[in-house]
C-alpha cells in the first residue's frame, strides 16, 4: 500500500481506503513526483499500490497549464510515467486534456496515452511509440526524434532561431498533414521568443 512519506498521502488514508467499496478506482496524482518530465526519487518502490481491493490510475496534469505549458508535447514524459506507473501496480493512466487534438502536441499526448501499456506498446517504450505511431505523421522516424528534440528547446532559446530554420527548411519535402504539425511546433517555439523591434 501506498505510504505517506513515499506518496505524500495522509496517515489516515490506508483506513479511509480499506472504507471503499471493493472494485472501485481510486485515482492518484503523479505531478508531484515529476521534475521536467523526469521521476522524482520520492517515487519509490514502496510507493506501490494493491491491486487486492481496488483499482487504481495515475493521473497526471502534464501539458496543461497547471503543469508546465498548455498543450506542450509531453510524450517522453508519459512514457516515465507510464512506465514507472505500470511498476508500481496501477491499472491505468488518465491525462488532463486542456488543448484540442487539432494542436500536434496534444494529439501526440492523447496517441502516446492510448499507445503506452497496450497491446502493442506494453512496456510504455517512447521508442516504439516514436516509431510506431509518430513518425507516419510526422515525416518519419529521424523527423520524430526531431520533433520531440525542438519540443525541449523552450529552457534554451537561444537554440530556437536555428530549429525554427530546420523546421521551415523541411516543410516543402512534408505531406500536408505532416507539415501541418511541424507548423504547430515551430508556433510553439517561436511563443518563446522575445518580440523584436
Amino acid at each position: 500500500m501506498v505510504r505517506v512519506k513515499i506518496c505524500g498521502i495522509t496517515s489516515w488514508a490506508d483506513a479511509a481506503l480499506a472504507k471503499f467499496p471493493h472494485g472501485v478506482f481510486i485515482q492518484w496524482v503523479a505531478d508531484r513526483f515529476m521534475k521536467n518530465g523526469s521521476i522524482a526519487p520520492s517515487w519509490t518502490a514502496g510507493g506501490r499500490v494493491s491491486g487486492a481491493n481496488h483499482r487504481h490510475v495515475m493521473r497526471s496534469h502534464l501539458a496543461t497549464s497547471w503543469f508546465g505549458c498548455r498543450g506542450e508535447l509531453a510524450v517522453d514524459w508519459m512514457a516515465n510515467l507510464a512506465q514507472q506507473s505500470i511498476a508500481s501496480g496501477f491499472d491505468a493512466v488518465s491525462l488532463f486534456g486542456e488543448v484540442s487534438p487539432f494542436d500536434a502536441g496534444a494529439e501526440l499526448n492523447y496517441l502516446a496515452l492510448a499507445d503506452y501499456g497496450g497491446a502493442g506498446n506494453p512496456k510504455a517504450d517512447l521508442d516504439v511509440f516514436l516509431r510506431r505511431v509518430g513518425a507516419p505523421l510526422l515525416g518519419g522516424l529521424d523527423h520524430a526524434r526531431d520533433f520531440l528534440r525542438f519540443a525541449r528547446l523552450r529552457p534554451n532559446q537561444e537554440q530556437i532561431p536555428a530549429a525554427l530554420m530546420s523546421i521551415y527548411g523541411r516543410l516543402p519535402s512534408l505531406a500536408p498533414d505532416a507539415a501541418r504539425r511541424w507548423c504547430w511546433l515551430a508556433n510553439q517555439l517561436a511563443s518563446f521568443l522575445p518580440m523584436g523591434p
